[in-house]
């Protein structure tokens, strides 16, 4: 857990991935000066959450799923994708759940281990800012909120 980087999710309008808009939401939000990464859940490389990059940029950035109490403590069970639920909607078409653990020896994160991060535009010292959907669980698709983050390493 020490060397791990949190992701950056930036999103949109709540469209279908299979809508004939999708790819020119994509392609609209990568081409912002700056831009790194869009997680949008619905792109799988290997089974694992895939990251929108801009264009000629080849890092991996897809997300692995890791129990940070298992990672820090050695307790409880591996964290794997079945710990983040799809929910058939979200800003691109599809979005997770992230629920409130009742076991606490699991606390499970999506993640990009810093080794693959090093020389791909997020490290050390970096800023970044992202929008994040989230469902307060009353189903309103308007509840965006938005984070600036800092010091990514």
């Amino acid at each position: 857990m020490k060397n791990l980087v949190p992701g950056l999710l930036v999103a949109a309008l709540t469209l279908s991935a299979q809508s004939p808009g999708y790819q020119q939401r994509v392609d609209a939000v990568r081409k912002i000066p700056g831009f790194v990464a869009l997680w949008d859940f619905v792109k799988r490389d290997g089974g694992r959450f895939a990251a929108w990059q801009a264009k000629g940029d080849r890092h991996d950035f897809r997300l692995d799923a890791v129990n940070y109490v298992r990672d820090y403590w050695g307790e409880g069970r591996l964290a794997t994708y079945d710990d983040f639920p799809l929910l058939g909607r979200g800003p691109f078409g599809e979005a997770i759940r992230l629920r409130q653990e009742t076991d606490k020896d699991l606390r499970p994160v999506l993640l990009i281990p810093r080794d693959r991060v090093q020389g791909s535009g997020l490290g050390a010292g970096r800023e970044g800012s992202g929008t994040i959907g989230v469902d307060a669980g009353m189903g309103d698709p308007r509840r965006w909120k938005s984070c600036h983050c800092r010091n990514l390493a």
